[in-house]
């Protein structure tokens, strides 16, 4: 089941939508009493949080991992890398949790100014091996075609997903929606289509920075990064040792054919 226990992000990326600049939580209690229900009414096994970041509050989050680990379900999560530090994610893992979904965005520090992440690449690369430490899965999201890239500064961010080497990353594409900083001032930095939202799914390239030269340049720059990150053999052998049941198998074999037609 998926369950939401807060709402807001204190945060400005000027890409995002859900940069609102304000974050409030339910109580630890209440969020317990709703697995529980679950549990009773579904016989449910394991919650997704979408939260945009669970872990916003240090005090919130242990009181909720002690509180959490006594209903024996496993979980999932979304947050920030400079939000986690070693005791957090001990207290995570002990409690059932098996895989964060970081915004990592950017390789570019350049980039990542512009967006106003409010985190460096060296935070990330510190952050990612103490979840690896941890052994909590991760997964990474990095967003091609932001203000300021090039195909260049696009490959540095497909090197840095490279070298993080999550368990799995996830590359869309830049998509000022109305109600961002991005949608606001995109003619300074690129070209934005204002019309066509059904195309605004963050896999279309209705915006284009002024440093690539059309759609199509910026649409193989995101290939590239599929094909770059998923066909490694370091990666499919890892994957492969990892897989414990026929299922996992024919998931990742239908990942395998996505992949291959998203590269082809």
């Amino acid at each position: 089941f998926h369950m939401v226990t807060s709402r807001g992000c204190p945060y400005t990326c000027t890409f995002c939508f859900d940069a609102k600049g304000f974050f409030r939580q339910r109580s630890v209690s209440n969020v317990i009493e709703e697995i529980r229900t679950l549990k009773k009414e579904y016989n449910i096994k394991e919650v997704a949080f979408w939260d945009d970041i669970l872990t916003m509050n240090k005090k919130w989050t242990a009181e909720f991992c002690s509180a959490i680990e006594k209903e024996g379900i496993i979980w999932s999560c979304y947050t920030r890398l400079d939000l986690v530090d070693e005791n957090m994610l001990r207290a995570m893992k002990k409690a059932g949790c098996w895989n964060i979904f970081f915004g990592i965005e950017s390789g570019s520090q350049k980039i990542l100014d512009i967006i106003t992440k409010k985190m460096t690449v060296d935070q990330m690369r510190k952050a990612v091996n103490l979840v690896k430490k941890s052994g909590i899965e991760i997964r990474g999201s990095f967003v091609l075609g932001l203000p300021g890239e090039t195909p260049e500064l696009a490959r540095e961010t497909i090197n840095f997903a490279i070298e993080l080497d999550p368990d799995y990353a996830q590359f869309t594409l830049a998509t000022p929606h109305p109600g961002t900083q991005l949608w606001d001032n995109a003619e300074e930095w690129g070209t934005l289509d204002r019309t066509s939202y059904g195309e605004y799914t963050e896999l279309s390239p209705v915006f284009v920075p002024h440093g690539y030269k059309n759609k199509e340049e910026l649409m193989e720059v995101h290939k590239e990064a599929f094909k770059r990150f998923y066909m490694r053999p370091s990666y499919i052998i890892k994957r492969a040792l990892k897989m414990r049941s026929i299922s996992e198998l024919k998931r990742n074999l239908s990942g395998m054919k996505v992949i291959s037609g998203i590269t082809s």
